[in-house]
């Protein structure tokens, strides 16, 4: 069990790993299902530095996309990218609408984020 806020933000940047990884296995026969679990491990991944740097969590989608802004002053603009890139996931998630194309061109650079951030925190 998580104690911490380093021991969550550990928790949430392996369980933003492992998503993304059933991601790819999900993608040739459920691609909404592939798209919002894309969608849930770079919101985790943000979570994991605020958990790490401020100690605290995020209430919302509404304080989520506003600290996600935190995180990009530290990474840069591929926070800002690869944010805005899964939430597009997550819209054609719900309406159902993901190609395989969609999904494949922005699952790399989550993986990217998701290590820079655990690097970052030194994790």
């Amino acid at each position: 069990m998580c104690t911490g806020p380093r021991e969550r933000a550990q928790e949430c940047l392996r369980t933003a790993r492992s998503l993304v990884e059933r991601a790819r296995k999900s993608l040739g026969e459920r691609k909404d299902l592939a798209a919002e679990m894309l969608w849930d491990a770079v919101s985790l991944a943000v979570k994991a530095y605020i958990y790490a740097t401020e100690g605290r969590s995020i209430e919302g989608d509404e304080e989520l996309w506003s600290l996600k802004n935190h995180l990009a002053d530290k990474l840069g603009d591929i926070v800002l990218d690869v944010f805005q890139r899964a939430a597009g996931l997550h819209q054609c998630a719900v309406e159902k609408i993901c190609t395989k194309r969609d999904i494949e061109a922005v699952i790399e650079t989550i993986e990217q984020l998701i290590e820079k951030i655990k690097e970052t925190l030194e994790y």
